[in-house]
């Protein structure tokens, strides 16, 4: 099973508009925003949402159209800002019960409750025009928050399509019972030498981690997403699984835009997502025991999935 460049395109254009949401929940016009509309394939109004305190919280939808002009339907997610809220937030790492189907990351279903509301209710307008697919998509917090708010939304209005998710660089956001029993599709876009999507942890890479010991200048680090990865790494929390399926990439070899148009990406499962996650995590943790900075591991995160 392959995404189309196409697709992943689309999806990743999208992910980087709803980054443009103000705290208003307006997008500014701009020439960036003009471009990732474009590339999105979006043919009509892109509405937005937002929500939580200090607006931390951001989405969008709207109608999307491929290379030969059929519409899909997209609804994406905003990922961290750089707000203390929107980190405390991430922070919000204990597990909680989710109705029906385990627990699952405390702040990123707190964004799904302030969001839920007003997209379901904008979601029948966008269905009269008969969508030929229904995405969900987010970058880092924003691929968390999308395959929570595709469960809450199926589970609360089940007579609407169910989504595919497709999330590009995304922390877990739940446990091993919640991967388990999400029937949701699923494909995780997820690079190899991207320590987010490792967090937080599963029992084994907490395991792992403890054999392992890194220079302490490491946790001094001021930007937000640096201090992040490395509290998760000073005191990691555990107990947590992926859901859905891998679709992994390897930017050392990948084809993207620094040279060329961006390639299919092969989706993954069973042993071989296994063996792809353990590696990509041992990597990691090599390159950061060797003198490898923080920094490094944050530009990855946020260069690696731009399609």
């Amino acid at each position: 099973m392959f995404l189309s460049a196409s697709l992943c395109s689309r999806l990743w254009a999208s992910c980087a508009l709803s980054g443009l949401i103000l705290k208003d929940g307006e997008i500014a016009p701009s020439l960036p925003a003009a471009r990732l509309y474009r590339q999105a394939g979006f043919s009509g109004p892109v509405h937005t949402f937002c929500g939580g305190p200090s607006q931390i919280d951001a989405g969008l939808m709207g109608i999307s159209q491929d290379d030969v002009s059929r519409n899909d339907l997209i609804m994406a997610f905003r990922g961290t800002t750089n707000q203390a809220e929107d980190w405390a937030n991430d922070f919000r790492s204990r597990l909680v019960p989710l109705k029906g189907c385990g627990r699952v990351h405390e702040g990123f279903l707190s964004s799904v409750h302030t969001l839920l509301e007003p997209m379901a209710a904008q979601l029948p307008a966008f269905f009269a025009l008969r969508p030929r697919n229904f995405y969900m998509t987010g970058h880092s917090k924003g691929g968390a928050v999308a395959i929570l708010m595709a469960y809450e939304l199926t589970r609360l209005f089940p007579a609407l399509p169910v989504p595919t998710v497709i999330t590009f660089g995304a922390p877990r956001p739940g446990d091993a019972d919640f991967a388990e029993c999400c029937s949701i599709p699923v494909i995780r876009v997820e690079s190899c030498r991207d320590l987010v999507p490792h967090l937080p942890m599963t029992p084994w890479e907490c395991s792992r981690l403890k054999e392992l010991s890194f220079p302490g200048e490491t946790l001094t680090d001021e930007l937000p997403l640096l201090r992040h990865l490395a509290v998760s790494l000073a005191k990691p929390v555990c107990g947590y699984a992926s859901p859905g399926l891998l679709a992994p990439i390897c930017p050392d070899a990948k084809t993207g835009p620094a040279s060329g148009a961006a390639r299919s990406v092969n989706v993954r499962s069973g042993s071989e997502e296994s063996a792809f996650s353990r590696r990509s995590f041992q990597r990691i943790l090599d390159e950061l025991a060797a003198g490898g900075d923080f920094s490094r591991l944050a530009d990855w995160h946020k260069e690696d999935y731009i399609f």
